[in-house]
């Protein structure tokens, strides 16, 4: 599982699994375990899938300022945030993550990563 605030499909924002399951949490008096983003588990898991060494650097690209972002850069990899609606940018300025990049389209990501890989 995952613990994401909201969803927004099809521009309507809707609450996602984080509520339920910190609410499980609470009844049982138990943490869960996540196997989903934003944990390290998970994120270390898919680097290994394609055999990425994580100790090289990596780039994670991504929607989600907390999912994808702080998620990546709480395991030493830059993160490039793509607006695609779910991050309304400018960033607000209350949130103290910042992406190490932030793109607006697929041209200016491979323009990015061309010219830091």
């Amino acid at each position: 599982m995952h613990k994401n605030k909201y969803w927004n499909p099809q521009d309507e924002i809707l609450i996602d699994a984080g509520a339920f399951i910190h609410g499980i949490e609470f009844a049982t008096g138990k943490e869960a375990i996540l196997i989903g983003k934003p944990s390290p588990l998970y994120f270390k898991a898919a680097l290994e899938k394609i055999y990425c060494n994580i100790e090289n650097g990596f780039y994670m690209i991504g929607d989600d300022i907390e999912n994808d972002i702080k998620a990546d850069q709480d395991i030493d990899g830059k993160g490039i945030l793509i607006n695609t609606g779910k991050t309304k940018l400018p960033l607000d300025k209350n949130i103290n993550i910042k992406p190490d990049f932030e793109v607006h389209s697929l041209k200016e990501l491979i323009s990015i990563l061309r010219r830091e890989i």
